[in-house]
């Protein structure tokens, strides 16, 4: 998925758990978002998986 040259070098979390590797966007803005089959995954930003770990 291209989310931008400004999201390059962030960390995105699935925050359903399925996937657990997070996803690092690259140079270019770039990022290979994963689920496994017959499921969903949310990807969300690093700094928001902290909020929801953190207001668990």
């Amino acid at each position: 998925m291209d989310m931008g040259t400004a999201c390059a070098g962030e960390l995105f979390y699935d925050v359903l758990g399925k996937c657990t590797e997070p996803v690092t966007v690259d140079e270019n803005g770039k990022g290979e978002f994963f689920t496994d089959g017959h499921s969903v995954s949310v990807w969300v930003h690093r700094k928001a998986f902290e909020d929801l770990i953190i207001n668990e």
